[in-house]
């Protein structure tokens, strides 16, 4: 009990925080201009601090050597939801132009902007490295599979990728030639596939190999930046939220019940029944320790991607769908999540 009750106060500090974001959005503070800022200052700099501080300060050589075998768990998880996804939206019938949104909401969770700080209020600092493990399959999928299909919502032809091309085009003189496009669409996709949070992990990750020591005064400026990532993203979900309020754009649509369904108990209870599975086989508990699976559960209820809407505007498909549906599951999650301490206090 005492568990949820935890819970429930950490819920009413996210509030208060998204409550900040919000009031501060219909004050004329927080534009669109200033939202950028938010976004790109959390992914590509508060984010990065964090990972830095996380695994240089709580891993060692040996620890690190175990997270491959961590991402087993998300990845089943988020393959097994995708493909009852795809169930779902030839059942529903959902129209082409929303399908690949469908999958991909129904799918993927706001594992940073919601997840991560979530996580650190209901477990601590301990939390972060597993949050990190299931970012990675998390945004790998998404990137990839998600991103696909969601461009088939635009009637999207599948990119045309030359990796090859790579060098050629980095040392061309003229890089407007269209015979670079190729290359051009190969190191979009790159990016996005391996974005700035995740490089800062695998350089982390190769220090600690490494047995690399960073500095004291280094390693006290990333903890100052990285503690900025749990109000800032909380305050930039608050200015999502006014936004869709004051432009209307939230009314129920066809898919909405089932996609709230996938999302907020079907993906956890996949996860809970991995987690008991391994908690079953002698000597995965080297591996999957508690918080971990705690930390899987709380992720996988957490609401749809933030930039799942940017997305799905830029491939052509429904994005007024897609901001809806993201509305709807970053309030009910917020429901959700003592529910989900409970259920952890008698699983784990």
């Amino acid at each position: 009990m005492s568990s949820v009750l935890s819970a429930v106060e950490v819920v009413l500090s996210i509030f208060i925080m998204i409550s900040v974001g919000m009031l501060l959005t219909h004050m004329g503070w927080i534009k669109e201009t200033e939202s950028k800022f938010i976004s790109r200052f959390v992914i590509r700099v508060a984010l990065p601090a964090t990972i830095v501080s996380n695994i240089f300060q709580k891993f060692t050589r040996e620890s690190l050597i175990s997270i491959p075998a961590g991402l087993i768990i998300p990845v089943i998880s988020l393959l097994a939801t995708m493909l009852a996804a795809i169930l779902f939206s030839n059942l529903l019938k959902i129209p082409r132009n929303r399908k690949g949104a469908f999958v991909v909401m129904f799918t993927f969770s706001n594992a940073v902007f919601i997840g991560l700080p979530v996580c650190k209020a209901l477990f601590g600092e301990d939390a972060v490295a597993p949050t990190l493990v299931y970012y990675i399959a998390n945004t790998t999928l998404f990137w990839t599979i998600g991103y696909s299909m969601m461009r088939l919502d635009g009637g999207q032809e599948k990119e045309k990728k030359d990796f090859a091309g790579i060098i050629p085009y980095l040392f061309s003189k003229d890089k407007s030639d269209a015979k670079h496009q190729n290359a051009k669409n190969a190191m979009n996709f790159l990016s996005k596939v391996i974005p700035l949070p995740l490089l800062f992990l695998l350089f982390s990750v190769i220090g600690v190999l490494l047995n690399i020591k960073l500095p004291s005064f280094l390693m006290s400026s990333v903890n100052y930046i990285g503690g900025t990532v749990t109000p800032i993203s909380l305050v930039y979900t608050g200015y999502v939220l006014m936004n869709m309020i004051k432009k209307r754009s939230f009314t129920w649509k066809k898919g909405y019940l089932v996609i709230c369904f996938g999302k907020l108990l079907m993906v956890p209870c996949i996860v809970i029944g991995l987690s008991l599975i391994t908690k079953s086989i002698p000597g995965a508990q080297n591996i999957y320790t508690d918080i971990m699976l705690k930390t899987f559960l709380i992720e996988a209820a957490m609401p749809i991607m933030t930039q799942t809407t940017i997305v799905e505007a830029g491939c052509g498909g429904d994005a007024e769908y897609v901001a809806g549906a993201t509305a709807l599951t970053t309030a009910l999650s917020l429901v959700f999540i003592p529910l989900y301490m409970f259920v952890i206090g008698l699983v784990f």
